[in-house]
């Protein structure tokens, strides 16, 4: 009985190396040839999205005074983003850290991670984003005033039905740039399709002239005439800094998102 057992055995070995020579593979150790003779890996293939964040220049370099309709220039010194998460289809990336983005890095952002993804159409993507730090200084050369700022925004934020329209290959490696517009935060509007940038009305609101703007005093200064629609819950401007927060994360450069407000745990509030 044991000879018959050991002649099988063998048998099997020898079977599973003639056909991975047969099919020009590299040979596999005989136990894990044997292992893998019915079958190993995805029949239909996987590839890799690698997944990084990037500020762009305005972030890295700062937003120049030629770019703001009010000639204030803004430089951060830090712009932390919370990656909380990353889908695609049925895959999440799990990221869970913030992430530095006003460091220089030539292009290429912030490697956030990696998914491992069958190989196929993959149209859409989806990211959450969990608390903004904000710190810098604003300039005015033509005044000679500067503002300085230190804000965290905590915004968490659903971005979803980000259009990826991935053609993913087997053995095929992607790419996939979560991309940050800081100069959202100078928007002009809430509705406009092609809002201005304005740094004045955050300048104005320094109120005991100390040369910082602080939450408290955001909170204690009024939108104006600042373009809110008809949404009435935004009246003063640190909701209005908070409600522009929300719509920074983009894709790939300028591809949309649509942004959905979540609540500290996930959900929607």
């Amino acid at each position: 009985m044991l000879r018959f057992v050991f002649k099988t055995l063998s048998f099997a070995l020898s079977a599973a190396q003639r056909l991975s020579a047969a099919v020009g593979a590299r040979a596999l150790p005989a136990p894990l040839a044997l292992l893998c003779a019915g079958g190993c890996g995805d029949e239909g293939g996987r590839g890799t999205l690698a997944v990084s964040v990037y500020g762009e220049p305005f972030i890295e370099e700062g937003i120049p005074a030629s770019a703001v309709d009010d000639g204030w220039s803004v430089r951060f010194s830090s712009f932390r983003v919370e990656l909380r998460a990353v889908e695609v289809g049925g895959a999440r990336l799990l990221v869970g850290r913030d992430l530095e983005l006003a460091a220089p890095s030539g292009g290429e952002g912030v490697a956030a991670g990696s998914l491992a993804l069958p190989s196929g159409a993959h149209p859409a993507l989806a990211y959450e984003l969990g608390a903004l730090r904000v710190a810098g200084e604003a300039r005015h050369e033509g005044r000679g005033e500067v503002r300085r700022f230190d804000w965290l925004l905590d915004v968490p934020t659903r971005y979803e039905r980000c259009a990826l329209g991935l053609s993913l290959g087997s053995g095929e490696e992607a790419r996939a740039e979560l991309t940050i517009h800081a100069d959202h935060l100078l928007y002009d509007s809430l509705v406009a399709e092609e809002p201005g940038l304005l740094f004045g009305p955050l300048a104005a609101a320094d109120a005991d002239g100390d040369g910082e703007v602080t939450r408290a005093e955001l909170e204690a200064a009024s939108v104006g005439a600042l373009d809110v629609g008809s949404g009435g819950e935004v009246g003063d401007l640190w909701a209005w800094l908070r409600a522009h927060a929300r719509t920074v994360g983009h894709l790939n450069g300028e591809g949309h998102c649509d942004a959905r407000a979540l609540d500290a745990e996930g959900g929607a509030p």
